[in-house]
């Protein structure tokens, strides 16, 4: 009884551990004036769709359609977030909260990604300490620092995964249906609100981690209860998947830079992952500091690639428990004891797949092609890294046969600290001396990157290389002393016949020596972590304005900046650049977080434009226009005036051009809490030169077009746009068609839902709303649907019939459609019914054992 006190009393204390020190790294944020924003991504992807629901949930309606960038685009099938229980708690504490509140949550699920580590980590390991520091290389790990800066779905897979092991660990037939609750109910939640790719990656670490320990054990039952539970929780989430497989078609992301992502040779070249860049294992900071710093040379930078970097202590501990596990050679890959031999494994796959190309290409094919950046893989092998570590400092730790008091192991704790942190405080202070860097590699380095990749000449930080040597020292000589040390050459030198009491003391006084080294290791470990993760954090260049963002730069900003804007400041821009009626081109200063504001500007201050970030890719049908160039992978972004497709931009109903400054990106006039209102002195604003396209008329012709490329064809004569009022070309009609193109049009409604009003006429017309021609947009007149057509490549075009004066849009994403409705109830049905005979069985196992216990 007392003992499982002090157990639990031990696991308490350790979560208060991985609770403080996540708010110690983020201090500015709780005690400072600071928010922590993040880096580009998150402010350009999730707080702008959280702050798109926020505003949906205060008007009283959730809609799936943001009409702010691109055309507009289906936010319910972002491949990396979906209305959840976040999204809620952002709307209650209002949207003027929003960046800090968002930054609150961040930290508390770094809070739970490390208690859910720790505890799967101390199912495998016995003594709790070990577990401990394994959670802390798991909590601020380089990639779980980057994930938590990036967006809260995408990050919530490093709770769930730990938590997914425990329960494989932990099936049984006696608690099945709690187990079976506990998998489907985790599954549902990874499927249906966060990022598929990691998803798909965590499923195959639980997946092969349940076979692995059924095969071990000799009993199904974890690989069985994995697969009803996944049958399920697929059945419940298949709608939100399915709805973005309906949207993948709808948008080009596969060419850049002439680079077919398609095809894995351009793939593979245009990430340019090298095998050299395994040394960031050992320091991250080896290729530059920080993203806007790096000698890294690939198209990913330092914001993807190989970021497992714990401490430079842990790959020589690695290493060393590959050669010596358990007093045996290479005995590591071959143990079965704890899932040694998996764990270690499964981590050398994901090493393998960002650097054996041919393993990389076969995950390629088996992803479909899709231009995935497959290093993301590592957010399923830092589990297992965590792992090691505790098991092989486990496996080191000194077998102690001397008793000590809780004062004398307090002491020897206290002490070991101060030595690590004296080792740790000269390693950085040495290091901190070096300064630049320096052309690398040695020769056999270059041999076997030639046989790879044409090799470039990597530059290396002269102070990471100082920290490797002298960490990879510091390590042998505590390993050295804490495995080999003994007593017997005291026991030789000191007496001739030592006595009994000598002996024990001497003993003890070695036995004291080791597990002294021994924790100081490990607090050596924690250190190098804490001082990394501080770093990427809290360094200058996280709240240095000037260069906020650049290259995917970390950012912390006051709490006044990045205040959402008023609505009478939003009303008066919005009327300003008439954004009603017509779009906006924005035009991102380079000096302003790195050039790149087109995700982010149009949903603070709630602007139509046609530039923008979406995670799944340019939309089709605006990538197929003659833009030239400022079209990429994601994104439809101008940072100069004279690189302006003006011809193709007045066809997207394009009247201006905004220059985002201080005060529009930040929204400087709240942050300085000047109490002003947004002035035209505050803005710089240029007219298109070319007749703007409306956002809403009739045509008097239209002409069938067979396909895109030939109505982009025929739109563009000799570099020329036709005008469309008078001549529109229509895919899916079979003639040219005549029609009146007279009356008044009045548009109404956002979002989901669209109203037209036109004068009642008694001849057909065709209307075309110049806003993207998508799936899921259906239209009513007189309450019969009508079909939408593909309208000058992009709009939405349909025939108004004589005697018509309203018509209404909707639209509805897959989600909500009624044969999603059909995937909830049976997946609710399934649930209730494996449920049923789980119990059932549980029931007549017991009863058979009641029988068998009375014959």
């Amino acid at each position: 009884m007392l003992s499982s006190m002090v157990v639990s009393a031990k696991k308490l204390y350790h979560s208060m551990i991985l609770i403080m020190l996540p708010l110690l790294i983020f201090r500015h944020q709780i005690i400072g004036n600071l928010t922590w924003i993040g880096n580009p991504d998150r402010l350009n992807s999730h707080l702008k769709v959280l702050k798109f629901y926020s505003e949906g949930l205060a008007s009283g309606r959730l809609n799936a359609w943001n009409e702010y960038e691109m055309m507009g685009y289906d936010s319910f099938t972002l491949p990396y977030t979906f209305p959840n229980i976040l999204t809620f708690i952002n709307h209650w504490l209002g949207v003027d909260n929003l960046y800090i509140t968002a930054g609150y949550i961040s930290i508390f699920l770094l809070i739970l990604a490390g208690i859910s580590a720790y505890y799967f980590i101390n199912n495998l390991v016995q003594k709790k300490e070990f577990s401990l520091v394994g959670a802390i290389c798991y909590q601020f790990s380089s990639l779980t620092i980057l994930k938590v800066s990036q967006n809260d779905m995408s990050f919530a897979v490093f709770i769930i995964i730990p938590l997914l092991g425990i329960i494989i660990q932990r099936v049984k037939n006696i608690n099945v249906s709690l187990n079976f609750i506990c998998l489907a109910s985790l599954i549902f939640l990874l499927l249906n609100f966060m990022f598929l790719q990691k998803v798909s990656y965590a499923l195959f670490f639980i997946g092969t981690y349940a076979l692995y320990r059924s095969i071990l054990n000799r009993d199904w039952t974890p690989i069985f209860v994995l697969s009803l539970a996944f049958v399920t929780a697929l059945m419940a989430a298949f709608p939100r998947i399915y709805g973005i497989v309906l949207a993948l078609p709808q948008y080009a992301r596969a060419v850049i830079d002439t680079h077919d992502l398609k095809i894995f040779a351009d793939s593979y070249d245009w990430h340019h992952i090298l095998p050299s860049e395994i040394l960031r294992w050992f320091d991250d900071t080896i290729f530059g500091h920080y993203a806007s710093q790096t000698a890294l040379i690939n198209s990913i930078n330092m914001t993807e690639g190989f970021l497992l970097y714990t401490s430079a202590f842990v790959p020589f501990l690695i290493l060393y428990g590959l050669f010596r596990y358990n007093g045996k050679w290479l005995m590591l890959p071959r143990s079965k004891i704890n899932d040694v031999g998996y764990l270690f494994w499964f981590l050398i796959f994901t090493f393998g797949v960002i650097f054996f190309k041919p393993l990389q290409h076969l995950i390629f094919i088996c992803y479909q092609r899709m231009d995935f950046t497959h290093a993301r893989i590592l957010i399923v092998g830092l589990l297992p890294l965590a792992t090691l570590v505790s098991l092989i400092l486990l496996d080191t730790y000194p077998r102690v046969t001397m008793t000590r008091t809780f004062i004398q192991m307090t002491i020897t704790t206290i002490l070991s600290a101060i030595l690590a942190a004296i080792i740790v405080g000269g390693i950085e202070l040495l290091a901190n001396q070096g300064v630049g860097f320096t052309q690398w590699p040695p020769y056999f380095l270059q041999k076997i990157n030639a046989s790879l990749l044409n090799f470039r000449y990597l530059k290396l930080s002269n102070e990471a290389l100082i920290r490797i040597l002298l960490s990879g020292i510091a390590f042998l000589l505590i390993l050295y002393q804490v495995q080999i040390r003994h007593g017997r050459w005291q026991l030789r030198h000191k007496t001739n016949e030592p006595s009994l009491a000598a002996i024990k003391r001497i003993i003890g006084r070695t036995e004291w020596v080791k597990l002294f080294l021994h924790q100081a290791l490990c607090f050596c470990i924690v250190f190098q972590i804490l001082i990394n993760a501080n770093f990427q954090v809290n360094n200058h260049h996280t709240t240095d304005k000037s260069a906020a963002f650049a290259s995917g730069n970390f950012h912390y900003s006051s709490r006044d900046d990045f205040m959402p804007p008023t609505n009478i400041d939003k009303n008066y821009l919005q009327d300003i650049l008439e954004n009603r009626d017509f779009r906006t081109i924005l035009i991102c200063d380079p000096i302003i977080a790195g050039g790149f504001c087109a995700g982010h500007v149009p949903g603070f201050w709630n602007l139509r434009t046609i530039d923008g970030y979406y995670g799944i890719g340019v939309p089709l049908r605006l990538a197929a226009l003659p833009w030239y160039e400022n079209v990429s992978l994601r994104t439809i972004s101008f940072q100069n005036s004279s690189d302006l497709p003006w011809k193709v931009l007045s066809l997207l109903n394009v009247k201006y051009a905004l220059l985002v400054n201080p005060t529009i990106y930040r929204n400087t006039l709240r942050s300085a809490k000047q109490g002003g209102a947004l002035k035209s002195e505050d803005l710089s604003i240029i007219k298109n030169p070319e007749a703007v396209v409306p956002r809403i008329f009739f045509t008097s012709s239209v002409i069938p077009v067979k396909d895109i490329k030939t109505a982009v064809d025929h739109l563009f004569q000799k570099n020329n746009l036709i005008d469309v009022t008078k001549e529109s070309v229509v895919e899916g009609i079979k003639k040219t068609q005549q029609y009146i193109s007279t009356g008044n049009i009045i548009l109404d409604g956002k979002g989901d839902d669209l109203e037209i009003v036109v004068e009642k006429y008694s001849e057909d017309r065709f209307i075309i709303l110049n806003d993207l021609y998508f799936p899921g947009w259906t239209a009513k007149i007189d309450g019969k649907y009508v079909p939408i057509f593909p309208a000058n490549v992009s709009s939405r075009g349909l025939v108004v019939p004589a005697g018509a004066d309203k018509i209404f849009l909707h639209y509805t994403p897959f989600v909500r459609s009624k044969t999603a409705m059909y995937f909830y109830w049976s997946s609710i049905l399934l649930f209730i019914g494996i449920i049923l005979y789980f119990n059932y069985s549980k029931r007549k196992i017991f009863r058979q054992k009641a029988i068998y216990g009375n014959t």
